[in-house]
């Protein structure tokens, strides 16, 4: 039995279960929704916010805090479909890295899935997933503040991908599965039952089926332009609000993940309509996971102890050093009150020297108060992220443009986008509207980068937040 969570956005789910072949059993499920904005597409943007739900979902359901494997959906995971020759796993590891050569660093890690490799074929494909470092540190170093440990772990593409192809349903065909998870809708395009591609949308309009058949348009659309022959009959939904729309999508089945077997009868009172990590169990997993990874990273030690410090320490100890000086503050204030009663006692009126003295007290509780109102607006001054952003993000895009947030340094206020259009044409459009907003002191475009296998233009923009943003 493994304690499996799951994050994404706005929807927590936490599972108790094992697999047992192409079976998952599950034992029991938590899932409640986190505040509004604490945490989008996977990256963790209000940590205090988050950290104190996180504290209390954990509490008050009495979950284990040791041994749980982490799901994270989130594009900060890179992934890709390679075909290799049948050769040893420590050949494998030294290919992976240079099909990511164009966007890989030194603290770039690697892991990979087998997909498929019959005995009587030379090739194999795989499932490669690469991610920076210094976000799977973030994470550790977060729950370790909550007080959990964390064991492992994957990416949420990864899990529904062994999820899926290990599915009678999707078995030999060839279709499309689009995954609800709160305003984001993952799709993913099987060809005989072999993943072959996915993406993420985030949703903004109210009309859901409206928006769902949009983006399953434009895959069929990509899926046409990469000469598939095989024809796309079926459409599965599945996720959180999946029965909200049955009735209401044509030519479409909902998919429950008939193989995911509850033990617990108390589970299915829940109402629990999709088990987002349930592909944890399922797959053949090769190569070094990414946790083993960092474990075995000894020659790197201190820059391995170094990352483990939480990536919000500088905002608690801003917010530490603030209820000091606060309370600093509220002291000096009642002594400035009481030096001002002395001040009118005539005793104290007619002694010249005590006067002086007390000028001088009440000019250093003003300078104290001073330093206090200082450190609070520096905080203040620091940029964040919240829906709002994504918003200016997709107005900026206008429909033409696919845009994410990659990463996000509270300190520099660095936005780093991941970005792609199919018309090359819309790429100036897109910086000049970023340029135009008054949420970005710099827009630094680098160009773009065409990539044959999708058809598109992957475009290389970082944003600078001005101070404030986002406040």
């Amino acid at each position: 039995m493994a304690a499996i969570l799951y994050l994404s956005n706005k929807l927590v789910q936490m599972v108790e279960a094992k697999g047992k072949g192409r079976t998952v059993e599950v034992q029991n499920v938590w899932q409640e929704e986190a505040p509004e904005g604490s945490i989008i597409n996977g990256i963790i943007t209000d940590e205090e916010a988050f950290l104190a739900w996180i504290k209390e979902f954990f509490a008050k359901n009495k979950l284990p805090r040791k041994e749980i494997a982490l799901v994270v959906n989130s594009s900060q995971f890179t992934h890709r479909v390679l075909e290799f020759p049948k050769v040893k796993d420590a050949e494998i590891k030294k290919m992976i890295p240079r099909e990511f050569a164009e966007q890989r660093t030194e603290n770039t890690l690697f892991t990979y899935y087998i997909l498929d490799g019959e005995a009587s074929s030379k090739k194999q494909k795989l499932l490669a997933t690469a991610v920076e470092k210094e976000f799977l540190m973030s994470y550790i170093s977060f729950f370790r503040q909550a007080g959990i440990e964390i064991c492992s772990i994957d990416s949420g593409i990864s899990t529904f991908v062994r999820l899926f192809m290990n599915s009678p349903e999707i078995a030999n065909r060839t279709c499309i599965v689009q995954i609800l998870d709160g305003q984001e809708v993952i799709s993913m395009l099987f060809v005989k039952g072999m993943y072959y591609y996915s993406q993420k949308n985030r949703i903004f309009s109210d009309n859901l089926p409206q928006e769902l058949g949009s983006i399953t348009g434009k895959l069929l659309q990509f899926a046409t332009s990469q000469q598939i022959k095989e024809p796309i009959d079926t459409m599965y939904l599945c996720g959180d609000g999946q029965n909200e729309l049955k009735g209401e999508m044509i030519d479409s089945r909902i998919f429950t993940g008939n193989k995911v077997i509850f033990t617990d009868r108390n589970v299915k009172r829940k109402n629990v309509e999709f088990i987002y990590s349930a592909g944890f169990f399922l797959g053949k997993k090769q190569g070094m996971s990414f946790y083993r990874q960092l474990r075995q990273e000894k020659k790197k030690q201190k820059e391995f102890l170094s990352l483990l410090l939480p990536s919000g320490a500088v905002i608690l100890v801003g917010l530490l050093v603030t209820a000091i000086m606060g309370n600093t503050y509220f002291s000096g204030t009642q002594e400035l009150k009481k030096l001002q009663n002395t001040m009118h006692e005539k005793e104290m009126a007619n002694n010249n020297a005590s006067y002086e003295l007390a000028l001088a007290s009440i000019d250093a509780m003003k300078n104290k108060m001073e330093v206090v109102e200082g450190i609070w607006l520096h905080l203040m001054s620091y940029p964040t992220i919240n829906s709002s952003v994504e918003q200016v993000l997709e107005e900026c895009a206008q429909g033409g443009v696919s845009v994410e947030i990659k990463s996000f340094q509270r300190d520099s206020g660095v936005l780093t986008l991941e970005a792609s259009a199919a018309d090359i044409r819309s790429i100036n459009g897109f910086i000049a509207a970023l340029q135009e907003k008054e949420l970005f002191e710099a827009v630094d475009y680098s160009g773009y980068t065409y990539v044959s296998g999708l058809d598109s233009y992957n475009i290389h923009v970082v944003c600078c937040m001005a101070e404030g943003a986002g406040r």
